[in-house]
């Protein structure tokens, strides 16, 4: 005997005292591990990329430059109309052999219509460029 039965008169006393079935136990929920690491790139959504912020800025400044460069000159690389008109005049007065009348009248033509001298202007042949001119300056004279 070891001591930690007791006995009364024949009795244990300890027997008397009623066990207490213990409860099993459940198993506790696992819980995930925490991830440290993000997910793979690949497994991602791909976002299309936007210019943000200062290069944003910039970009749309190029751009309303362009724009208004094209505004302004509308001709490209063409010279201003008045000089196109000057020059077509003093063509004219060079190489047609016209009478001051005549030159009159082409001045007229040009002040009238930069196209008139833009056309002038682009004939190579000198015998085609003055039959152009002489009907243009009939047309002038009939109205």
């Amino acid at each position: 005997m070891d001591g930690s039965d007791w006995y009364e008169g024949g009795n244990n006393i300890n027997s008397d005292i009623e066990e207490v079935p213990q409860k099993p136990e459940t198993p506790a929920v696992k819980k995930r591990p925490y991830q440290a690491t993000s997910p793979e790139p690949s497994s991602r959504k791909k976002r299309n990329s936007r210019v943000s912020g200062a290069s944003a800025i910039v970009s749309l400044a190029d751009t309303i430059q362009k724009v208004s460069a094209r505004l302004g000159s509308p001709e490209g690389d063409l010279e201003a109309s008045p000089l196109r008109q000057t020059r077509a005049y003093q063509v004219a007065e060079e190489e047609e052999g016209l009478s001051d009348h005549e030159l009159v009248t082409v001045m007229k033509v040009f002040q009238n219509s930069t196209t008139h001298a833009d056309a002038y202007l682009a004939f190579k042949r000198k015998a085609v460029r003055r039959l152009w001119l002489q009907s243009i300056m009939e047309e002038m004279d009939r109205d």
